[in-house]
């Protein structure tokens, strides 16, 4: 009977911790930033897959702003997706 309310407490402080990994897990990916430049335009984002800011370097048409940006934040996703799996590796108790 004590055996098992031992192994309840014990899951409860697993999933306690792995709650707290979660959290910090998720300040980090916000807190991991990063910046990709084209020749008109610079993206930041961070490596929840948030975008941050756009900036134009100069004026351009739209057509080439939006071939630029898709460019761009197709890089940014991916960038996040590497920064995300970084931070989820650091975490991680071996």
């Amino acid at each position: 009977m004590f055996g098992s309310f031992k192994n309840m407490l014990g899951g409860l402080s697993q999933a306690r911790d792995m709650q707290q990994k979660a959290k910090e897990l998720d300040k980090r990916l916000k807190e991991s930033t990063f910046e990709l430049s084209s020749e008109n335009i610079s993206v930041k984002a961070n490596a929840k897959k948030e975008i941050l800011s756009i900036n134009f370097k100069e004026e351009i048409e739209a057509k080439s702003i939006e071939k630029e940006l898709i460019n761009l934040l197709t890089k940014a996703m991916k960038r996040a997706d590497e920064l995300a799996i970084k931070e989820m590796r650091s975490l991680m108790v071996y």
